[in-house]
C-alpha cells in the first residue's frame, strides 16, 4: 500500500517514514504543500498524512484539492489544536493533534489502512493462484506461496493489471517511492525472485517477458490448454478439432498445389533467363508467404520453412545468382513432394508438466453461439478456420478484402475479431487501430493471426489495442481456446457468471450435434 506524508519537519517524517516502512509500505515524503499537490496528482494513495500548516499551499487548501481526487482515501490532518470545523470543511476524516503520542498516530494510520485494505480486501485469482489482500497470504492450488515483501506486492500488481503488459517503468512508479528509483535491475531481480518461489509450487511460469514490451500474466486461454491434455472430459475438443484441419486438407490440397505451382514457374523464368517478370515476382512471393502459414497448420513443417525461405530469396531477386536459384528450384519441387504424397500429421498443443493441474474457469454467454470474424486475404487460411471454429460451434463470418471490414462487421456484429498484418488495401494494424477509436466497438477482443512475429511487428500490434497474438503456421487447439477464452473474458467483465470452459465447449457441442 501506499503512504503520502506531507509535513514540513523533515525529522518528524523521516521518523514516522521509518516506523510505517518495516510494515511493506511505499512511502512518499512531501516536505511543503506544492510538492505533495504534485504528488498527489501523479501516484495513487492508500492513506495521505498532512500539515495543517504547510509552505507554498496550505494544509487546509491542500487538504480541500486532495479530496477533489482522492473521494474514498483516508486523510489525516495533523493540527495544533481541536480544529474540528476547520477539518470538517477541508474533507479530512480524520485529527490528530500537536503534540501527539507516537504509538497514537502510528495506531490511527494502522487503523485506517486496516479499512483501506478491508475495503480492496477481494481475493485476487489467475488460475490456481490466490491472493488474499485482507491477511497478505498468497496460495497455488491450496499451497502456501512465500513471499519477500516487494515479490507479494509485485505479484499483487500483476493481478490488479491481469490485462496489461507492465514495463519495467511502470512496475518502479508503482512499487518504488518516487526518490528512490533503482533502475529496471531491480525489477528484473525481483520478478526472477517471484518466479522461483511460485516454480516451488508447480506454478511454473505464470509471469511471462513479452519480449521489446515488459512483462504480463501468461493469459489464461495458455494455461488451460494444458488442461486439454489431462482431462479424459476434454478429448472430444482435441479430436473434433483434428478431425476438422483433416477434412480441411482434402478440400484445400489442390488449391495448395497450385501455389507451388506458381513458385516453380517463377524460380524456372529466373533459371531460363536470370531475370524474373514484376508481376509474377509478386504472385509468387505472395503465395509463397500463404503457403509457409498453411503448410504448418496442418503438419507439414518442412514445406512450410522452404516457403518461408523462397519468400525470402524471391523478395530480393536481383541479386540471386544461379546456384541460388537452383536451390530455390530444389526447395520447391520438395515441398511439392511432401504436400503430393505426405499425410498431414497434425500437431498438439502440449504444456509442460507443471502447468497440468490448471482448472480455469470462464463464462457462458447465454444468448448463443458466439460470433467470430476473420479478415485474411488468403482464402485457404479463411477456409481452414471457418471449418475449425464451426466445429466447436462458433458462427463464423469470413472477409478476404479488407475493404468492406466495417460493412462486415456491422452486419455480423461478432464477439471477436481475427486480423492479419498484412494484407492488401488496408493491413490489420491500421484497422485495429480504427476499432479501437470506434465508439461502439472499441472495447471488441481483436487477436491477431499472423506469420510476422518480429519485436517491432509484436510491439505495434500491442500498441494498436490488441488483445491476443499468435504466429502462423497456428496449432488448431490453441487458436480455438484462445479466442473463447477472450470471448468469455470480455462476457465476465459485462457480469455474466462463470462457468468451467471446457463445460461450456460441451454444451456448445452438444447444442450443434458436433
Amino acid at each position: 500500500m501506499r503512504i503520502l506524508i506531507i509535513h514540513n519537519n523533515q525529522a518528524m517524517i523521516k521518523a514516522l517514514a521509518g516506523a510505517l516502512k518495516g510494515q511493506n509500505y511505499i512511502i512518499d515524503l512531501a516536505s511543503d504543500g506544492q510538492i505533495g499537490w504534485e504528488l498527489g496528482q501523479t501516484y495513487n494513495y492508500d492513506l495521505i498524512v498532512l500539515d495543517a500548516v504547510l509552505p507554498e499551499i496550505d494544509g487546509v487548501a491542500l487538504c480541500r484539492q486532495l479530496r477533489k481526487k482522492y473521494a474514498t482515501t483516508p486523510i489525516l490532518l495533523l493540527t495544533d489544536s481541536d480544529r474540528s470545523s476547520q477539518v470538517s470543511s477541508a474533507g479530512a476524516d480524520e485529527y490528530i493533534t500537536k503534540p501527539f503520542d507516537w504509538s497514537e498516530i502510528l495506531a490511527r494510520i494502522r487503523y485506517w489502512l486496516h479499512q483501506r485494505r478491508v475495503a480492496k480486501a477481494q481475493v485476487l485469482s489467475w488460475g490456481q493462484l490466490s491472493l488474499n489482500p485482507a491477511n497478505c497470504q498468497v496460495t497455488y492450488g491450496g499451497k502456501p506461496v512465500s513471499l519477500r515483501p516487494k515479490e507479494y506486492s509485485l505479484l499483487e500488481l500483476f493481478l490488479r493489471s491481469s490485462d496489461r503488459i507492465l514495463n519495467c517503468d511502470l512496475i518502479l512508479e508503482q512499487l518504488w517511492a518516487y526518490n528512490e528509483y533503482p533502475g529496471e535491475q531491480a525489477v528484473r531481480a525481483h520478478i526472477k525472485g517471484l518466479r522461483q518461489q511460485l516454480r516451488k509450487v508447480d506454478a511454473g511460469n505464470i509471469i511471462e517477458t513479452v519480449y521489446g514490451l515488459g512483462y504480463r500474466l501468461k493469459p489464461q486461454a495458455q494455461l488451460a490448454n494444458s488442461h486439454l491434455e489431462t482431462n479424459p472430459q476434454n478429448s472430444s475438443l482435441s479430436s473434433n478439432l483434428q478431425q476438422a484441419l483433416a477434412i480441411s486438407w482434402q478440400e484445400l490440397k489442390q488449391d495448395t498445389l497450385k501455389q507451388v505451382a506458381i513458385l516453380k514457374q517463377a524460380t524456372q523464368q529466373l533459371l531460363n533467363s536470370g531475370e524474373i517478370d514484376s508481376s509474377l515476382q509478386a504472385e509468387a512471393i505472395n503465395e509463397a508467404h500463404k503457403l509457409a502459414g498453411l503448410s504448418g497448420t496442418f503438419g507439414f513443417s518442412q514445406a512450410s520453412n522452404l516457403a518461408r525461405k523462397i519468400e525470402e530469396l524471391l523478395e530480393q531477386s536481383s541479386s540471386l545468382n544461379q546456384e541460388t536459384v537452383a536451390l530455390c528450384q530444389n526447395w520447391t519441387e520438395k515441398i511439392e513432394q511432401e504436400l503430393k504424397y505426405s499425410q498431414p500429421s497434425l500437431p498438439k498443443f502440449t504444456k509442460s508438466n507443471s502447468e497440468n493441474n490448471l482448472e480455469d474457469t470462464f463464462t457462458q454467454n447465454n444468448s448463443g453461439k458466439m460470433k467470430v470474424l476473420v479478415v485474411d486475404d488468403d482464402p485457404n487460411i479463411l477456409h481452414t478456420i471457418k471449418n475449425l471454429l464451426n466445429t466447436q460451434g462458433m458462427e463464423t463470418t469470413t472477409l478476404e478484402n479488407p475493404c468492406f471490414f466495417w460493412e462486415v462487421l456491422e452486419k455480423s456484429s461478432p464477439d471477436l475479431v481475427i486480423l492479419d498484418v498484412k494484407m492488401p488495401f488496408f493491413d490489420g494494424i491500421e484497422i485495429c487501430k480504427l476499432i479501437r477509436k470506434h465508439t461502439e466497438w472499441a472495447k471488441l477482443p481483436v487477436l491477431f493471426l499472423t506469420r510476422y512475429d518480429n519485436t517491432e511487428t509484436v510491439q505495434n500490434v500491442f500498441e494498436v489495442g490488441a488483445d491476443d497474438f499468435i504466429t502462423k503456421p497456428f496449432i488448431g487447439t490453441e487458436l480455438v481456446t484462445r479466442i473463447i477464452a477472450r470471448i468469455e473474458r470480455n462476457r465476465f467483465l459485462r457480469g455474466i457468471r462463470p462457468v468451467n470452459l471446457f463445460n461450456s465447449l460441451e454444451s456448445l457441442q452438444t447444442q450443434q450435434g458436433t
